[in-house]
């Protein structure tokens, strides 16, 4: 990599910054020089690297300072312990050291100390007491944060519930700019359980704490709007505060404006933007939501819409979303054009066990069409077909796909079939079996239809009775006798017509 032109007056203002004493402002313009490919602003990286105080360095000097009585570094030295809560000790020390810099009167440290006694009470409600009086007497000096957690302790029952002395609290630490304490107060004025409730108050409260850049605010906002039969039920309001804290970059707002533009906001829904919030989502998308909500916008854009290139855009944008619908439907789409391409996407839904593209890629192999010429692939991927189909008790009655000979047993109650001599033939035709109660099995059209005479029965290899066979399956026909044997996983393949 070449050294950009530029790359010595900025290493001379480097090495002045550095004279001044301003290390930040050298160290910035070194890092920036480094990671264009400048050596030399990496050779003069690594003594101030090596030079930068470390954690350890900083807690060795603010212990002789807190030990001596230094209210600033028994603070630091506590909120040092605090960010490492989990080590053994660390929190005994934290109180320690900011017990004895509340003690002398420091208001962050009181703050702290009352939060964490509270939260760290231990089933012990003694320490849970003193961790309010900390915050009380840490509110009470004007320390907003504390304001904010002993309001949100007196509305919830952390004491027993003062909503008026919330409010107070919560007032005074909205009024130092904590856009948090506004929608508490909002959530306060809203609760139906307040004997001082004031709706109107509330939504004022939620608005101004929205103003001020607070997400929950936001959100809250928007689930009142979104409230079916309610007086303020409004989703295109509910539309712009998601989008509001969308935009703050909240994944939840970004996934739930997607699903209501996806659903539509005054009629018809608005699949681009819905597209292009639950793709925000999916950047931060810990649990796979987003993804699911993607795919099934993708696959509901390509059902509505009317288009035939927009149609097959949202097709192609499932499929690569891996939507196994959206496979399908885009390789039948291009089966007549390109059958290799279709054959891909089938193959892709087929290994997420979709049961028409499991037929599809059967025939496909059967046909040599788009794929190598291949009767072994074509029966393993029916009676896999097959298989699916009868995993699930439950599902609708079974559809038996044009291709697939599927057969019944033969009568128990008349005379032994013998074996006619005929030559044995490979057929190439998997069938698949589930129980029944008995009856017609149903179909649609390119299906064949089958009856099933013997109740309870589970398909097995031996002589077994046509009720139908396709037309491609040369030199059968409706009531053959037909042997069978195990095919691939054990899945029945007709070898010999008898």
């Amino acid at each position: 990599m070449s050294e950009p032109d530029d790359a010595g007056p900025m290493l001379d203002l480097a090495r002045s910054y550095m004279a001044m004493g301003d290390s930040e402002g050298a160290r910035a313009l070194l890092e920036e020089l480094a990671a264009q490919g400048v050596d030399e602003a990496r050779r003069m990286l690594e003594p101030a690297a090596a030079n930068r105080p470390t954690e350890s360095d900083e807690h060795a000097a603010l212990e002789p300072r807190a030990k001596a009585g230094d209210a600033q570094a028994q603070y630091l030295l506590g909120h040092y312990y605090q960010r490492s809560l989990g080590r053994a000790g660390h929190l005994d020390l934290a109180i320690h050291w900011w017990s004895a810099a509340a003690r002398q009167g420091h208001l962050d440290a009181m703050a702290g100390l009352g939060e964490l006694l509270e939260r760290h009470s231990r089933g012990e409600p003694e320490r849970a007491q003193q961790g309010l009086a900390w915050l009380r007497r840490a509110a009470d000096a004007g320390h907003a944060q504390a304001q904010h957690r002993l309001g949100v302790q007196l509305a919830s029952g952390g004491e027993p519930a003062n909503f008026p002395q919330a409010i107070g609290y919560l007032q005074q630490a909205a009024q130092q700019g904590l856009p948090e304490a506004a929608y508490d107060i909002g959530c306060v004025l809203l609760d139906p359980e307040n004997p001082q409730a004031d709706p109107a108050q509330g939504l004022a409260w939620l608005h101004q704490g929205a103003n001020a850049g607070s997400i929950p605010a936001l959100q809250m906002l928007a689930r009142i709007h979104l409230q079916k039969g309610k007086p303020l039920h409004d989703r295109r309001k509910a539309a712009g505060y998601l989008e509001q804290a969308a935009g703050l970059g909240d994944y939840a707002a970004c996934l739930e404006l997607g699903n209501l533009l996806r659903s539509g906001i005054d009629g018809d829904p608005d699949f681009d933007g819905a597209e292009r919030w639950l793709l925000e989502a999916q950047k931060d998308d810990q649990s796979g939501a987003a993804g699911r909500k993607l795919r099934q916008l993708y696959q509901e854009a390509a059902l509505q819409t009317s288009d035939p290139s927009s149609k097959s855009v949202w097709l192609r944008k499932g499929a690569q979303a891996g939507d196994e619908l959206c496979m399908v439907q885009l390789g039948a789409a291009l089966l007549a054009a390109d059958p290799a391409a279709a054959a891909r996407w089938f193959q892709g839904a087929a290994a997420q066990g979709d049961f028409s593209a499991m037929v599809s890629l059967a025939d496909l192999y059967s046909q040599g069409l788009g794929v190598p010429h291949d009767p072994w692939s074509a029966t393993f991927w029916r009676g896999e077909a097959a298989r699916r189909q009868s995993a699930d008790d439950d599902a609708e009655p079974m559809k038996v796909p044009r291709g697939t000979g599927l057969a019944i047993p033969a009568p128990t109650d008349g005379p032994p079939i013998a074996d006619t001599g005929k030559p044995a033939v490979e057929l190439g035709l998997s069938f698949g079996w589930r129980r029944e109660t008995g009856g017609l099995l149903t179909s649609e059209s390119g299906y064949v239809l089958f009856e099933h005479r013997c109740k309870g029965v589970e398909f097995a290899p031996g002589l077994y009775k046509l009720v139908a066979a396709p037309p491609e399956a040369t030199g059968l026909k409706a009531g053959d006798l037909v042997r069978t044997a195990n095919g691939y996983g054990g899945k029945p393949y007709i070898v010999e017509v008898v």
